[in-house]
């Protein structure tokens, strides 16, 4: 019996497409904007990482609250919500 190969996975991929949709000016103006969205909370993230005993005494801490999750969400994804975007 012949094995099913479901219809996303029978297609090749096309190499040449991804390409020009990587120079595609719009997709290199909304990649810069996400990458320019998630720099402050990677460098966030890299000073807290810089002292072992820092992130020891933040992990016995209180949890952050949905109230700190939906903020740094915004911050991320504001940007977004713009009309140039």
């Amino acid at each position: 019996m012949a094995k099913k190969v479901p219809p996303s996975s029978a297609q090749p991929h096309d190499a040449a497409r991804d390409d020009d949709n990587v120079n595609d000016p719009d997709f290199q103006f909304v990649l810069q904007e996400l990458l320019s969205s998630y720099r402050p909370l990677l460098e966030e993230e890299l000073r807290r990482a810089q002292s072992a005993e820092a992130l020891i005494k933040e992990e016995q801490g209180s949890e952050p609250s949905c109230e700190d999750e939906i903020a740094q969400a915004n911050r991320l994804f504001e940007r977004f919500s713009q009309p140039e975007v």
